[in-house]
């Protein structure tokens, strides 16, 4: 297995047989920033999330890895456009 790296802040790579495999230890605090990039462009966000007069675009994977009420809810019913309504914030 050959290693390269890609550039000095890039995840490393390595070519093995037909497979590219990439390597990326800064993953967990490089990822949430590029997440709320992409969702301030609009792009790829399947849920809106509604309190009061204000809407919020949102991904639910994200909402489900980091808030447990999103984890309960039942999205087995597939829309391609989830709304989450907040009632009585304050």
């Amino acid at each position: 297995m050959t290693s390269r790296e890609v550039n000095n802040e890039s995840p490393t790579g390595s070519i093995n047989g037909s497979a590219v495999i990439f390597q990326q230890t800064d993953l967990a605090s490089s990822a949430f920033p590029i997440m709320e990039e992409i969702r301030r462009q609009g792009k790829l966000c399947d849920i809106t999330i509604r309190v009061e007069d204000s809407c919020f675009s949102a991904h639910r994977i994200v909402l489900c890895a980091t808030i447990p009420y999103f984890q309960v809810i039942d999205y087995s019913e597939e829309s391609p456009e989830w709304e989450i309504v907040i009632l009585n914030f304050s």
